[in-house]
C-alpha cells in the first residue's frame, strides 16, 4: 500500500512538473518569437544565369548589381568575333563554289550544274544566317 501511494505520488510530481515546464517556459519561448524568423543582413548574388539566343562570351555590360531593368532592356553585349569569323568564312566558301559553278557552266554536265547551283544556293543561305546573327 505504501509502495503504491508512493508510486502515483511520483507520477503526481512528474505531471504536475511537466504542466509547470510547458505553461511557465515553454509558452515564454513561443510568445518571444511568435513564430516568426526575421533575419537582417545583405544577400550578396554573384552568380546570375542569363540567357542569350546564342551563346558567347560577355564583353560589355550596360547595368550594374541593383539596378533596375525593364522587359526587353539592353543589359550586355556580346563579343562579335566568332560571328564575323563565320560570316568570313562563308563568304569564302561562297566565292569558292560560284568560281566552280561558272568553271562548270563552261562545259559541263546539266547535273553538274544543277548540283553546284544547289551548294551555292546552300551558302548563300548560311551567309545570309551568319548575317543574321551578327
Amino acid at each position: 500500500m505504501r509502495r503504491r501511494r508512493l508510486f502515483i505520488l511520483l507520477v503526481l510530481f512528474a505531471v504536475v512538473g511537466i504542466a509547470v515546464w510547458h505553461f511557465f517556459f515553454r509558452e515564454k519561448e513561443v510568445k518571444s518569437d511568435q513564430g516568426v524568423l526575421t533575419l537582417y543582413g545583405n544577400v550578396d548574388i554573384r552568380q546570375v544565369d542569363l540567357g542569350f539566343q546564342v551563346g558567347g562570351r560577355i564583353i560589355k555590360l550596360y547595368v550594374e548589381e541593383g539596378d533596375s531593368v525593364k522587359a526587353g532592356s539592353l543589359l550586355g553585349e556580346l563579343d562579335p568575333t566568332p560571328f564575323q569569323e563565320s560570316v568570313q568564312q562563308n563568304t569564302a566558301q561562297l566565292g569558292v563554289m560560284s568560281a566552280n559553278l561558272d568553271k562548270l557552266l563552261v562545259g559541263t554536265r546539266e547535273e553538274e550544274i544543277a548540283q553546284l547551283r544547289a551548294a551555292v544556293q546552300e551558302k548563300e543561305a548560311d551567309l545570309a544566317n551568319a548575317e543574321a546573327l551578327l
